[in-house]
């Protein structure tokens, strides 16, 4: 994935969550709290999905994937959204499609 790409994969996320929540979440981080509710669980994954593109601005591109990845899964396990969905997030534009071997 391009660094592009795991940006727009992670606004994706974002968009997904203000749907989910239509009153308005906010990016708040929450770490090292078992017992989060499910909408303080939504505002930790919007925080994640943020810093992602903090992440890849600073070149820190393998992390920003390591966030996507979870900020996909745990979109998967709060919101009714398909696992195919995701993935088509994450698929190449087919200008940035690779040549196919020969």
């Amino acid at each position: 994935m391009t660094p592009a790409k795991v940006c727009e994969a992670a606004d994706k996320v974002v968009a997904m969550l203000r749907a989910f929540w239509p009153h308005g979440l906010e990016a708040v981080r929450h770490l090292d709290q078992a017992d989060l509710t499910p909408r303080e669980r939504a505002e930790h994954l919007m925080h994640v999905c943020k810093s992602i593109g903090v992440l890849v601005a600073e070149g820190r591109r393998e992390k920003a994937m390591r966030w996507l990845g979870f900020a996909q899964g745990a979109a998967w396990a709060l919101m009714h959204v398909s696992v195919a969905e995701l993935a088509e997030h994450n698929r190449p534009d087919l200008a940035e499609a690779p040549p196919p071997c020969a």
